[in-house]
């Protein structure tokens, strides 16, 4: 079998103190790739000319330790994603992998549907030459007035913040969940124009914005993908980081416009229901267990791009293991090492438990929803 890469992708080399890695974009699927240096290597000679011993034969001499079977372990995943013609290799996964594979993905899909509404690259470009200041390292003194100033009165009027009042709408609090969330859109949206931002500061691309609905959960979305690009670490990081930090400067600011500024009784629980859910969203975005901000600072940070899907996938090998054990069959354990074990084991475990916490509390809160829609119709007809 002779593979051939797909045609018209570039990839872009980068290198730090540790390592050489490449970076590019599959512009058909938007997906962006990380390849270290012997998988760039083993890019190169997808050509379509060379078979996968000649290929194995010839990686070896430069990296040495590459099998055939380990190869064609590592083109399958390739093939899985469109980025090698045919599918031949898929052909060999075992076939109970590959069915929980395929269900993995589609639950996966069903968990994050995007719905894409604007492009907003040339607006971001716009927005940038008039507020991109407010990303300047001259602010960061004023910011961190502004956060321990804040954070004090905060602390000082917890239980206000925190009151029944604040959470309860008709003394429940799930519908305070929806009141807090519909009243916090505008946040959301400066939320989400702050990735982008972040991302022209560095002078990458803006691909899209939209809606979602995330483990069953409305939101928005900023597709800031291009900041893969970015030179340095600190850069992707930072453009992950700007959407809850300026979240967290825009609560800080409500909670002095509460503390100084006299306000009517329902603008008043208004800011403290403001404050409340977007330092609670701040605190959520931070959470490295789900695919929000914190996740993606998290990977950023630890340089373990895909960690998620690669945990995932490593504990669906271990599920599958009583079988194939008995059909004598090689799940590819090998390609992993046992720092990787341990880790995608300890991600992949927790990372699922807290998901599906959060789905299940998801699911409740639309329960709620019709009931409570169902009592105001029955309320109406009767």
């Amino acid at each position: 079998m002779n593979p051939k890469r797909v045609a018209g992708i570039d990839l872009k080399r980068f290198e730090n103190s540790e390592e050489v890695y490449y970076i590019f974009r599959n512009d058909e699927s938007g997906e962006y790739y990380r390849f270290s240096e012997p998988e760039e290597f083993i890019w190169g000679k997808l050509d379509g000319d060379h078979t996968t011993e000649s290929i194995v034969e010839i990686v070896n001499e430069r990296f040495g330790d590459l099998t055939v079977e380990s190869l064609e372990e590592y083109l399958k995943g390739l093939e899985s994603n469109g980025l090698i013609e045919g599918d031949y290799y898929r052909s060999k996964y075992p076939d109970e992998e590959n069915l929980m594979k395929n269900a993995g993905d589609r639950f996966s899909d069903l968990l994050s549907i995007k719905f894409p509404m604007v492009h907003p690259d040339d607006l971001c470009d716009s927005m940038y030459k008039r507020v991109g200041w407010l990303m300047s390292k001259w602010m960061a003194p004023i910011y961190v007035v502004l956060i321990v100033v804040a954070l004090v009165i905060f602390v000082q009027n917890y239980s206000t913040f925190t009151s029944a009042e604040t959470i309860r709408v008709w003394d429940s609090g799930y519908l305070g969940v929806i009141v807090l969330f519909a009243i916090s859109i505008p946040m959301m949206i400066i939320h989400e124009f702050s990735h982008a931002l972040a991302c022209k500061k560095f002078n990458r691309h803006v691909w899209e914005m939209g809606f979602m609905l995330y483990l069953i959960q409305p939101c928005l979305y900023c597709d800031t993908s291009d900041a893969w690009f970015c030179e340095k670490k600190s850069e992707r990081i930072f453009v992950s980081f700007a959407g809850p930090f300026f979240t967290l400067i825009m609560s800080c600011g409500l909670i002095l416009i509460w503390e100084f500024v006299s306000l009517s009784p329902l603008a008043l629980i208004t800011v403290q229901r403001l404050v409340y859910f977007n330092l609670l969203s701040v605190l959520l975005g931070f959470n490295p267990l789900i695919l929000m901000d914190g996740y993606y600072m998290f990977m950023d940070l630890l340089d373990a791009p895909n960690l998620r899907t690669e945990s995932f996938g490593f504990l669906r090998k271990v599920f599958l293991i009583p079988l194939n054990t008995l059909r004598g069959r090689d799940l590819g354990f090998g390609k992993y090492t046992k720092k990787e074990r341990t880790a995608y084991s300890i991600y992949g475990g927790i990372a699922g438990v807290i998901t599906g916490i959060i789905l299940i509390y998801s699911i409740s809160i639309y329960v709620v929803m019709w009931d409570v829609l169902k009592g105001f119709v029955m309320g109406i007809v009767m």
